[in-house]
């Protein structure tokens, strides 16, 4: 049965060393998948990014990579940022995940109980394609962290009658790894004119 976790891992583990080789360090390191103008706006965006740190220090200095590592630890700021950023929104998203689960589980109902959370979640999806503006994105993230709780009442309901315990354990392994899939070909199915609206 642990098997199947470790041939999951094992795919991420290869995945992440293929891209040591595959990402550039910096834009002008060559690559052959960045054309001329995305790498020119990579070394833009680089080179604004160091000006602004560099005047917004009294005496800039170089540290190390861990120096440089230890120091972002230490910043509370980031702490902070960070908390406010993401802390409540899976707050949210894990209590909603709980009551629907709870409620489903009580009344023994699974339809209702998995299509509530999309309904949720569609009208956060389509506001956050509508306006720029970056609090209003922020606010529909908290409908559409909504969605995935509606995986989570589907799973149950499918995979309960299911026999024996180690069958059951490798289809819950496959759904997951292969339900995935979905967020590798997604990128691609945005048009390039339509951006970049949809960043």
């Amino acid at each position: 049965m642990a098997l199947f976790f470790i041939i999951e891992g094992a795919v991420t583990v290869l995945k992440a060393c293929l891209g040591f080789f595959i990402l550039p360090d910096f834009p002008n390191s060559p690559t052959r998948w960045l054309n001329p103008s995305s790498l020119a706006l990579a070394e833009r965006r680089m080179h604004e990014e160091v000006n602004t740190i560099a005047t917004s220090m009294s005496s800039p200095r170089k540290v190390g990579h861990l120096a440089g590592f230890v120091m972002a630890l230490t910043d509370r700021k980031i702490w902070w940022i960070t908390s406010i950023m993401t802390l409540g929104l899976w707050i949210v998203a894990t209590m909603i995940a709980l009551a629907v689960t709870w409620h489903s589980d009580t009344v023994h109902e699974r339809c209702w109980h998995s299509v509530a959370p999309v309904a949720t979640a569609m009208p956060g999806f389509i506001i956050a394609m509508s306006p720029m503006s970056t609090a209003a994105r922020y606010v529909t993230l908290f409908l559409m962290a909504v969605a995935p709780v509606s995986g989570m009442c589907i799973m149950a309901w499918a995979l309960s009658p299911i026999r024996p315990a180690n069958k059951r354990a490798a289809e819950i392994a496959l759904i997951n790894a292969l339900s995935q899939l979905a967020l590798v070909a997604g990128p691609y199915a945005w048009d390039r004119s339509w951006g970049p609206s949809y960043a």
